[in-house]
C-alpha cells in the first residue's frame, strides 16, 4: 500500500502520510478496533476513529539520523496477551517496518526539495545583472526573465565584472 502512494503523481508528503496512517487498521489483527496516529515534526495525522487507550504500540521515525516522529497504534478496547501485550509480534515487525519506510521517504523527500531549490538558484552578478544560464553564457536579465519568469537568484560576478573589480581592488 505504501509503494501505491509513492506511485502516484504530484502526492504531497502530508497526504503520503495520512495514506500510511489509513492503511494500518487493515493491516492489524482487530482492523475494526485499531486506530493509528503519525507524529512528524509536530504534525498529526490520524485515523478517522482516533482514540489513545492504554493498549497502544509505538515506535520513532528516523531521518537522516535523528528522530522526527513516532508512529502509534492503539487497540480500542481490550485484547488477549498475546505476544507482546495484545499486539502479535507481527504487528511489531510491521510497525518497524512501517517507521523505517516512512523515515526514508521523508529523507527522500527532503532530498529532492533540497536539489530542487539548489537547482533553482541562478547565478547573477553582483555588478551589472547580467544571468549565467545552464550553458554558462551571460545573459541581461531582462532577456533571461523573458525566458525564464520562475527564477531564483544567487549572487556573483561575471567575468567582466570579476576582472573591472580585481583591477580596482589591485590599483587602489
Amino acid at each position: 500500500g505504501i509503494s501505491a502512494l509513492l506511485e502516484s503523481k504530484n502526492i504531497s508528503l502530508e497526504e503520503i502520510l495520512q495514506g500510511v496512517v489509513n492503511l494500518i487498521p487493515p493491516s492489524w489483527q482487530y482492523p475494526d478496533s485499531t486506530c493509528a496516529r503519525l507524529i512528524v515534526e509536530e504534525r498529526k495525522y490520524i485515523t478517522t476513529n482516533f482514540a489513545e487507550t492504554p493498549w497502544k504500540q509505538s515506535a520513532d521515525i528516523i531521518a537522516h539520523e535523528k528522530p522526527v516522529g513516532t508512529l502509534e497504534v492503539y487497540y480500542l478496547d481490550e485484547k488477549t496477551v498475546i505476544d507482546e501485550g495484545p499486539f502479535l509480534k507481527e504487528e511489531s515487525n510491521l510497525l518497524n517496518a512501517i517507521v523505517e519506510r516512512v523515515g526514508k521517504i521523508i529523507e527522500r523527500i527532503q532530498a529532492e526539495r533540497e536539489v530542487k531549490v539548489l537547482s533553482g538558484l541562478l547565478p547573477i552578478c553582483a555588478n551589472c545583472k547580467k544571468i549565467k544560464d545552464s550553458e554558462g553564457y551571460w545573459h541581461s536579465v531582462e532577456k533571461y526573465l523573458i525566458k525564464h519568469p520562475d527564477a531564483d537568484f544567487s549572487h556573483g560576478y561575471c567575468p567582466d565584472c570579476f576582472k573591472d573589480a580585481l583591477d580596482e581592488i589591485t590599483h587602489s
